[in-house]
């Protein structure tokens, strides 16, 4: 769900991060243990599962947690339809990439 900087970065910042290297692992983690997750940092062209079919995957998940866990698009696209597309799939926000952790922290700010 981050890449290895952003991890690090997340842990410097004492957050606990959870790792999955594709979309459909992501979903897996999340159905398994939906309540574990306060905030889903999903990069848009994951393999296996993309980041948008990923998150709505997540919203169906039977489950208050997973439908309501703030989920973040990470994309280096900043187009406003990206935004929309992000949205349309039940994501909350995006985060631009180059990933600055100052918007990272931010962001996640703002869904609590």
């Amino acid at each position: 769900m981050v890449t290895s900087w952003v991890q690090r970065s997340a842990r410097n910042a004492c957050l606990v991060v959870d790792v999955a290297s594709n979309g459909k692992i992501a979903v897996e983690k999340v159905t398994a243990w939906p309540e574990y997750y306060d905030a889903i940092l999903m990069d848009i062209n994951m393999p296996v599962m993309g980041g948008y079919e990923a998150a709505r995957a997540i919203r169906k998940i039977e489950n208050e947690a997973a439908k309501n866990v703030p989920i973040f698009a990470m994309s280096g696209n900043t187009d406003p339809d990206d935004l929309e597309k992000a949205r349309d799939a039940g994501m909350n926000d995006s985060i631009p990439k180059p990933i600055d952790m100052q918007v990272v922290m931010m962001k996640l700010n703002s869904a609590f």
